[in-house]
């Protein structure tokens, strides 16, 4: 039997509005050396977050920039894979500093220790605290620190990039069973003191710490605060918090970083 008139014509039809639909993009993944995660609101620029280096295992380490200002931050959103609120809140900065904060150039590591996140290791894959493998002054070879300088793949990374970047400012997301609290390593305490003020207004539990304390050996600390004197804040999240209040707080302390109209910048 023939097929009707009328039925070949709803087939058609009913083809071309199938084949009319839009494919489904691919899911976004973090392996691409540079992809844009696509904006979670109307008005929120997607960010581009880059491929910087790869961990042992090969896992990546990614970093975006947020703004265009004169004054230049970095931060290490992630470098002890046992502190899982620091990269937690790092990745919910990007979409806090949509509008970025006024005067500010900000590039922001996820995790510099994707490895040690996923195994909840405080060192990397090859049992190195990243925090000590920095080539400051006062490193010196043991266990913990590494053979020599940037011999773990993820601090050469950062390191490298933190070069390129030159940055005024550095920022280090770390974690604590203790209160938050921000102690800087620098020649001023002042954008310590008013980045706890800013979180406070967040949270009210977040303290400035007002001693210098000795920074740990091999560390950002000690290579970027105290042998080249630019001014190096350590943010330490209270253990077990949520990462939106985390990320809340941090997002409003940055914003403070930014320069008054006169001033120069800070080093």
């Amino acid at each position: 039997m023939r097929p009707r008139p009328l039925a070949l014509l709803a087939a058609a039809a009913l083809v071309a509005a199938c084949s009319s639909f839009p494919s489904i993009p691919a899911p976004w993944d973090p392996a691409e050396p540079s992809t844009s995660e696509p904006p979670t609101s109307a008005g929120v620029t997607p960010i581009s977050w880059q491929r910087i280096g790869s961990s042992v295992r090969g896992k990546p380490i990614q970093a975006c920039t947020i703004g265009d200002g004169p004054r230049r931050v970095y931060i290490i959103g992630g470098i002890h894979g046992d502190e899982p609120e620091a990269p937690a809140a790092a990745e919910l900065l990007p979409g806090l500093l949509s509008p970025p904060p006024p005067g500010l150039t900000i590039r922001l590591v996820r995790d510099m220790n994707p490895d040690g996140s996923t195994a909840r290791l405080r060192t990397n894959t090859r049992r190195i605290d990243l925090e000590r493998n920095w080539p400051a002054k006062d490193f010196h070879s043991d266990e913990r620190s590494g053979a020599r300088p940037l011999s773990e793949v993820e601090t050469a990374a950062v390191h490298a990039d933190i070069a390129a970047f030159k940055p005024d400012i550095i920022v280090v997301f770390q974690s604590a069973n203790l209160p938050p609290t921000v102690a800087v390593f620098g020649p001023s305490l002042l954008p310590a003191n008013e980045f706890a003020r800013a979180a406070r207004a967040v949270s009210p539990n977040w303290r400035f710490n007002p001693q210098r304390t000795t920074p740990t050996p091999g560390s950002p600390e000690s290579l970027f605060g105290r042998d080249q004197g630019k001014t190096v804040l350590r943010v330490e999240f209270q253990r077990g918090r949520p990462a939106d209040l985390n990320a809340r707080a941090a997002a409003a302390g940055l914003a403070t970083l930014a320069p008054s109209p006169t001033a120069q910048p800070a080093r």
